[in-house]
């Protein structure tokens, strides 16, 4: 991440845990676009991200940030939703 990318031309961003340390920056960049930002750093979806993938011993479960979804304008289907634990 540079600072100086078009992520807006994204429909899927997916966050790597090398970018942790420039979390917000890259959230930053997509907030209000429509992109849909998924990565498995703890606690994304808590910090502005849209999807975070959960591990919980051998299982992984989602974290689904639905006010950073309506803030993108992308709609979760509720049966995702149902599988998803939400957070805001």
């Amino acid at each position: 991440f540079r600072g100086d990318e078009d992520f807006t031309a994204c429909h899927i961003l997916y966050v790597s845990e090398g970018e942790r340390q420039r979390l917000p920056a890259v959230i930053g960049r997509v907030t209000d676009k429509a992109v849909l930002t998924v990565a498995d750093i703890p606690n994304f979806a808590r910090q502005g991200g849209i999807i975070g993938f959960e591990r919980s011993g051998d299982r992984v479960g989602l974290a689904i940030n639905t006010q950073a979804a309506e803030a993108a304008q992308l709609r979760i289907s509720s049966k995702l939703l149902q599988l998803a634990r939400k957070v805001n």
